[in-house]
């Protein structure tokens, strides 16, 4: 079993896509969107190595742990607005590391994901 780390941050992404050439060009898009491509694409190999897993034991998805309190936290929060991250904290919506972990622990060790042949899915903190 396998869980790809990911983030929501492939959702700010232009719904019109963008174009994959320039995915390693510094000078295309804010910091902010470059790694939300990033993300995307861990979350497109996860569901085209769970394709060509199907039928083996290999189950792999592909995860968002939530906005996580980590030393790069400031950097991520330094590209939103002060009421933003006042929301977001007032919301409890930033999570411990051990907190965040508990999707990628749910995917690794958790019989359910064999017996209801969990794969190619995306998940996203419940709690």
């Amino acid at each position: 079993m396998s869980g790809f780390l990911s983030s929501s941050a492939h959702t700010t992404l232009p719904a019109e896509g963008f174009d994959l050439s320039t995915i390693n060009d510094e000078s295309v898009g804010v910091p902010m969107s470059r790694y939300g491509r990033s993300k995307l694409a861990n979350i497109l190999f996860a569901n085209a190595l769970a394709s060509r897993l199907a039928g083996t034991q290999v189950r792999v998805n592909s995860l968002h742990p939530g906005l996580v309190d980590t030393d790069m936290s400031p950097k991520v929060i330094g590209n939103m607005t002060e009421e933003t991250v006042a929301l977001m904290k007032g919301a409890d919506t930033v999570v411990t590391p051990e907190e965040g972990a508990l999707t990628q622990l749910y995917l690794a060790t958790s019989p359910d994901v064999i017996t209801k042949d969990i794969r190619g899915q995306y998940f996203v903190p419940t709690a």
